[in-house]
C-alpha cells in the first residue's frame, strides 16, 4: 500500500489518506497567490465517483467506505511526490497538479481512470467503479479561485452529463451526447434542456428532486416532457408517467394506481411502486396536468421516497 504523506497536507482525511477540504481551500489559494512559486502554472482537477450513491443505497455505508479507503490507496499510488489530492466531500475529491499543463493533467486524469476502473474493487460483492473528471489549468482557464473552481465544476459535470467514465477539459456549451432526435422536439428549449440535465445529475446524486414546468397551453410542455423522459431513458431511469383527469380527484390513491394498474389504495400503491422500480436505483416519475391528479397520489409517491430513500427522482 502507498505511503500516507502526512507532511504534505495540514490536515487529512482518515478514510482516504488524502487532503481534507480546508487543507485543499487553503493549497489553492495560496498557489493562485503572487507569493506562491507555483502560481506560473498548476492544473485543478475534479473528480466524481460514478453512482456512488447507489453503493450505499444497495451495500451500506461500511461497503461504501471500503471503496473510498481503496480509492485513495489508488490516487497515491499514481500521483507524482508534488501533486496534492484532496477528499472535498463524500464521493467528490479534487486535485492541484502543480507545475502541470492542461495536456499533462489530461494524462494524469487518464491514468487515474484507468487504474480505477480497470480493475475490481474487492470486498462483498466486488464492484466495479468508474468516475467523471473535469480540468482547468491555472491561468488560462481563470485568474481566480472561484473562477478556476467553477470552469473545472462546469467540465466535470459535463463529462456526467456526456456518459461518465470520462475526461472533459473544454468547455462545449453546445455539445450534447446521446441525444439525437431529441433535440427536434425541443427548437428553442436549448436553456430547459441543458437545465434539466443538470437536474437530472443533482438530483440522483442526491437522491431526490423535483422539476416544475409550467407555461400556457400549446406552449409546448408536453414535447419537452416527451424529450426529458427520453434522456432519462438513455440514462437507465425507470420511467413511470401519470395523468390526470376530473374522474380522478375525488377517489384517494386513483390517479396513481391506474398509471400502476393496481387496487386504490395506499398499501396497494407502494407494493406496486416498488415492484414496478424493480432493482432500478433511480425512477422518474412524471405527473401531467398536476391540477387533476388527487392529492393522496401525490402523497403516496412521497411516502413511496420516504420508506425507499435513493430510488425516487
Amino acid at each position: 500500500m502507498p505511503r500516507i504523506d502526512v507532511d504534505k497536507y495540514t490536515s487529512m482525511d482518515t478514510l482516504t489518506g488524502l487532503g481534507d477540504k480546508e487543507t485543499f481551500s487553503r493549497k489553492l489559494t495560496y498557489c493562485i497567490s503572487d507569493n506562491s512559486p507555483e502560481s506560473t502554472i498548476f492544473s485543478l482537477i475534479m473528480i466524481d465517483i460514478d453512482h456512488f450513491k447507489s453503493v450505499n443505497d444497495g451495500f451500506g455505508h461500511r461497503r461504501g467506505d471500503q471503496i473510498l479507503s481503496e480509492f485513495g490507496s489508488r490516487v497515491r499510488e499514481i500521483s507524482r511526490e508534488k501533486d496534492m489530492m484532496f477528499r472535498y466531500g463524500g464521493d467528490e475529491f479534487t486535485g492541484i497538479l502543480l507545475g502541470a499543463d492542461k495536456d499533462e493533467a489530461l494524462q494524469f486524469s487518464q491514468r487515474l481512470l484507468e487504474k480505477v476502473s480497470g480493475t475490481e474493487f474487492e470486498g462483498d460483492p466486488p464492484l466495479f467503479i468508474s468516475l467523471s473528471i473535469g480540468v482547468s489549468q491555472f491561468p488560462i482557464d481563470g485568474l481566480s479561485v472561484k473562477d478556476l473552481f467553477d470552469a473545472a465544476d462546469r467540465r466535470l459535470y459535463a463529462a456526467k452529463r456526456s456518459g461518465r467514465n470520462r475526461i472533459v477539459a473544454l468547455d462545449d456549451p453546445d455539445h450534447y451526447e446521446n441525444i439525437t432526435g431529441i433535440e427536434s422536439r425541443l427548437l428553442g428549449r436549448e436553456k430547459e434542456l441543458a437545465a434539466f440535465m443538470l437536474f437530472s445529475e443533482e438530483a440522483g446524486d442526491k437522491g431526490r428532486g423535483f422539476f416544475l414546468v409550467l407555461g400556457p397551453d400549446g406552449s409546448g410542455k408536453g414535447c419537452f416532457l416527451d424529450a426529458a423522459a427520453s434522456l432519462l431513458s438513455l440514462s437507465d431511469y425507470k420511467l413511470l408517467k401519470v395523468s390526470g383527469a376530473r374522474t380522478d380527484l375525488q377517489v384517494p390513491h386513483s390517479t396513481i394506481a391506474s398509471a400502476l394498474g393496481c387496487p386504490a389504495d395506499e398499501d396497494a400503491v407502494i407494493d406496486a411502486l416498488y415492484c414496478y422500480a424493480g432493482v432500478s436505483m433511480c425512477l422518474g416519475v412524471f405527473l401531467k396536468d398536476m391540477h387533476l391528479i388527487d392529492r393522496s397520489s401525490i402523497e403516496d409517491i412521497l411516502r413511496f421516497y420516504a420508506i425507499y430513500p435513493g430510488w425516487m427522482v
